[in-house]
């Protein structure tokens, strides 16, 4: 299975992370988000659950997985799934962030 390795930093004052794409060519893919340096722990949540699993997790952690199963029909393509990332710095400040998995055609 193909993964895809994303790193959640804290970036002028709030956390961020790249959007991911994912290629249909690469059939179902394992997405992994890792905590960088100054985010304490992070959470995501809002992933589509007809197309992520697990789309939800406890908060508060420094790594997380899901597999984005890829289906989204040819059709449909380019579709941009949007999900949230909070997180919380070292410092204890918290604040929020967006971003897209992006599901193309070939």
């Amino acid at each position: 299975m193909a993964e895809i390795h994303l790193e959640v930093v804290w970036k002028n004052n709030k956390p961020y992370a790249d959007d991911a794409v994912v290629k249909k060519s690469q059939g179902a893919t394992s997405i992994i988000w890792t905590a960088g340096p100054d985010v304490a722990s992070f959470d995501i949540e809002d992933l589509d659950p007809a197309e992520f699993k697990p789309q939800n997790h406890n908060p508060d952690r420094t790594r997380w997985h899901t597999v984005d199963r890829n289906t989204t029909p040819v059709s449909e393509r380019p579709k941009a799934y949007k999900y949230s990332i909070s997180a919380t710095h070292s410092d204890g400040s918290t604040a929020h962030l967006d971003p897209v998995i992006v599901n193309e055609d070939d």
